[in-house]
């Protein structure tokens, strides 16, 4: 009964947002006001109506529901109570539900903060906001329901997903869409500023601080979610470029190209027509890493849903809400808004420059995510792009924005003396080369890039400590919440840098197999194995000869290296196995990144909480606070070069939004008739991935792609903790009987014992057995979890991958077929 009540709670909210989309928006159109002051109600009764059918599905969770499917497949009754209320965001149809109540509980938050505002200013954004949440709630009512019910009920569940039981679940996504979707309200503000006509300086008054509050949180949920995935699938680094990665990364970059936009057109009121389409573009790269994780057109270890049907409708709502909203920035955006004229040596000719390198930074993100799809769809062949390509571009992007950004806060508005900026920067200029150069000539692990990721963050540093003491010492003046922000912000930049180019020049890693009483040589490095099987502990000696112990850490701890230049874990319980990496000396914990890049992505954060506060709290100059009351519209002295977009550039957005549909949508229909398991794997028609692990009878024996190559095989990923492998195991033993094709187990971040005893009790029918206890190879491969199966031919391409439980009807439907084919031959 729970279940039914809210899915009627559900749908009454639809009819609520439906509501709000509608009768306040005609309300201001008409100057109706009672419409207009429906907003506000309407906007908290559809928080109220979300809000109980979210937490009736939590509950479902946490009282094992398992008559209803989105539980059964999500959760077990052995699952912690922590993952169970997490669990509710794990899978497709609840994160909707997470995405909607968070849109809810942004829209509520205008309408209960803006009510100095004017009211149909006020009715116009919230029923934006409304028509927004008609679409997500459409869409998860009627083709990601929750609450569908599943008769029988289930007994124990499917289990949730291993990779999401982690602390990560419970604040990487909330954070993520909380940031996603608060560029709504500047995305809102800003088509309501085009329905009024009115674009001026008040709108992004109005809408700046809930587009800082929006970044910060973006930043939050994309620096825990880089820690994440960090430690749990082992990428290393600081970014893997995944394309869902990608997805979120856009509109942070064009969030803080929108936050820079936003302080030029309230202070000077230039940028009007550029601040508006960033403000569309922002809130419509989020819109599009919705479609990216939930189509199937791209695939990706992120990704919830592989439904070209779900696609075509995220695909359809993306084309209403974007190109609706630059239709109407191409025809309503203002042509010859005055602003007050500036210099080529000010602050706004700085800002202009980090809004573009911003802004190509994203088309060249853009560009590399969707390549792949364009080649495919105009029949070139399949290629990937990778981190080669996204690494040297955005490197090449942002070395010209670490350059400049200590002169943005030091230049003055209008007009500044570029030769007096330059003096006072070139002696901290000196001393970052000075440092530059001693890091490249005496670092012997270091390399260019490591000098220059030194330097450069001195550099950012540098300047913010000087626009620091020059506000104190020399002009002393007070520093507002909105300056603590920034310092805080650039500060965290240089701290990045410095973290992100350190690490990725001089972590090498391997992966190796050793047993104790083996000796590792390295060129600094000399590490051997002492004791006997799981006891062996590691000792490292260095060419001093020096020798450093390296702690023995549990699986998935992280274990302190003192001193330690070679970092060395577990890659097994029992067996002696480790898995080593040279890293920086000063990095010390081998299962974090480093501490530098994460206090650089926190710094930046903090900054987007404090600066509202500023803009929220001026100090009374003659106008009156955001809080109280309006603040008259800047002058309009001159002629500037904020102006209005040209007749060629407010059509343009939306022309190029239209060949990025048609390509989006001619992917969905490529994926349209292929099978699931089709769209989950751009490994089809491709060699396998090599590999190099142990192989778990004989761990002293490494098992590589090479090895299997001459027959047809099955890989079946499988692992002890997997409930649906226990189902599935007696069609793999049939097959592996039959005979007509090898069977080959992939033991998949499992422990040794735990998997000994599982094969004790239900049989080992494999050929082989993969070890892969740390799951690094399987990202290579695309594996989710478990349970998998791969059809390789004896080539070594792959030809069919099986998602979930092989059932007796796959084998026949989809695997023997294939089998058939393989027999007979071209």
């Amino acid at each position: 009964m729970l279940p039914e009540l809210g899915n009627l709670a559900l749908l009454l909210s639809l009819l609520l947002a439906a509501a709000l989309g509608v009768l306040p928006l005609l309300g201001a159109q008409r100057g109706i006001e009672p419409w207009m002051r429906l907003a506000r109600p309407l906007a908290h009764g559809q928080l109220l109506l979300i809000g109980i059918s979210y937490a009736l599905l939590t509950w479902a969770f946490i009282d094992h529901d398992l008559s209803v499917a989105y539980v059964a497949r999500n959760s077990h009754v052995d699952l912690p109570a922590m993952y169970q209320i997490s669990g509710v965001w794990g899978g497709h149809e609840g994160s909707l539900l997470l995405w909607v109540l968070i849109l809810a509980i942004w829209t509520a938050a205008v309408a209960r903060f803006s009510r100095s505002l004017p009211l149909p200013v006020v009715s116009r954004v919230l029923a934006v906001m409304g028509l927004v949440s008609v679409g997500f709630l459409s869409f998860t009512a009627f083709t990601s329901n929750p609450f569908e019910r599943l008769l029988p009920a289930a007994s124990t569940g499917q289990d949730l997903n291993p990779l999401l039981q982690d602390p990560g679940l419970i604040f990487h996504p909330p954070l993520l869409y909380t940031g996603y979707v608060g560029f709504a309200v500047a995305f809102a503000f800003a088509v309501a500023a085009l329905l009024d006509g009115r674009v001026d300086a008040q709108w992004v008054r109005w809408s700046r601080p809930w587009t800082n509050v929006a970044w910060g949180f973006l930043t939050l949920g994309i620096g825990l979610g880089s820690y994440w995935a960090y430690y749990e699938l082992g990428w290393g680094g600081w970014w893997f470029w995944d394309p869902v990665e990608n997805a979120s990364f856009m509109p942070w970059l064009v969030g803080a190209a929108l936050l820079h936009s936003q302080a030029t057109a309230e202070k000077r009121g230039s940028f009007h027509g550029w601040t508006l389409l960033l403000a569309i573009a922002a809130f419509s790269l989020s819109l599009l890493g919705t479609f990216l994780v939930r189509s199937g057109v791209l695939t990706s270890v992120h990704a919830f849903a592989s439904d070209p049907e779900r696609g075509l409708y995220i695909l359809g709502f993306l084309v209403a809400v974007v190109g609706g909203s630059l239709a109407l920035y191409a025809t309503r955006a203002p042509r010859n808004l005055q602003a007050q004229p500036f210099a080529a040596s000010s602050r706004e000719t700085l800002l202009l420059a980090n809004n573009l390198l911003l802004t190509a930074a994203t088309a060249m993100v853009l560009l590399g995510t969707l390549f792949p799809l364009l080649v495919d769809a105009l029949k070139l062949g399949q290629i990937s792009v990778g981190p080669p390509y996204f690494g040297l571009m955005f490197t090449l992007l942002m070395t010209p924005l670490v350059l400049l950004l200590p002169f943005g806060p030091l230049a003055r508005w209008g007009r500044e003396d570029a030769g007096a900026l330059g003096r006072l920067l070139a002696p901290w200029f000196a001393l970052a080369f000075i440092a530059l150069v001693l890091v490249a000539l005496t670092w012997p692990a270091g390399t260019l890039k490591t000098a220059a990721g030194i330097g450069g963050g001195l550099w950012v540093l540098a300047g913010t400590g000087v626009f620091l003491w020059r506000r104190l010492r020399v002009q002393r003046q007070r520093l507002t919440a909105e300056m603590v922000g920034m310092l805080l912000a650039h500060a965290g930049i240089g701290v990045f840098v410095i973290g992100v180019l350190v690490l990725e020049s001089t972590m090498v890693e391997r992966d190796v197999a050793a047993r104790a009483g083996h000796a590792l040589r390295g060129a600094r490095v000399h590490l051997r194995l002492r004791g006997r099987g799981g006891r062996a502990r590691p000792q490292l000696r260095r060419r001093r000869g020096h020798r450093a112990p390296v702690p023995r850490g549990p699986r998935g701890g992280g274990a302190e290296a003192r001193e330690a230049l070679l970092q060395c874990r577990p890659a097994g319980d029992d067996r002696g196995q480790l898995r080593c990496r040279t890293v920086p000396r000063r990095l010390r914990r081998p299962r974090r990144p480093p501490r530098c890049r994460k206090r650089g992505m926190g710094l930046a954060a903090l900054r987007e909480t404090l600066h509202p506060l500023d803009l929220v709290r001026r100090p009374d100059d003659g106008h009156r606070r955001l809080r109280g009351g309006l603040r008259p519209p800047l002058p309009q002295t001159g002629e500037g070069r904020g102006g209005g977009p040209a007749l060629m550039g407010r059509w343009l957005p939306l022309l190029l939004f239209a060949a990025l549909a048609a390509l989006l949508g001619v992917g969905v229909v490529m994926n349209a008739g292929k099978t699931q398991t089709e769209i989950q794997s751009p490994l089809i028609g491709r060699p396998a991935p090599d590999f190099a692990l142990p192989d778990f009878r004989d761990p002293d024996t490494t098992v590589t792609r090479a090895d299997l190559l001459g027959r047809p095989y099955l890989l079946n990923i499988w692992a002890s903790w997997c409930a649906s492998c226990r189902i599935e195991h007696p069609v793999i033993a049939e097959l592996a009987r039959s005979g007509r094709v090898m069977v080959v187990g992939y033991n998949y971040k499992d422990d040794p014992a735990d998997a000994a005893r599982w094969l004790a009790q239900f049989g080992d029918p494999f050929h082989r057995i993969i070890a892969d206890v740390e799951g690094r190879a399987a990202i290579d491969w695309g594996i989710y979890g478990a349970p998998e199966t791969f059809l390789v031919d004896a080539t070594g391409i792959v030809r069919w991958k099986h998602v979930g439980p092989v059932t007796p009807e796959v084998v026949q439907r989809e695997l023997l077929p294939r089998l058939s084919a393989l027999e007979a031959g071209p």
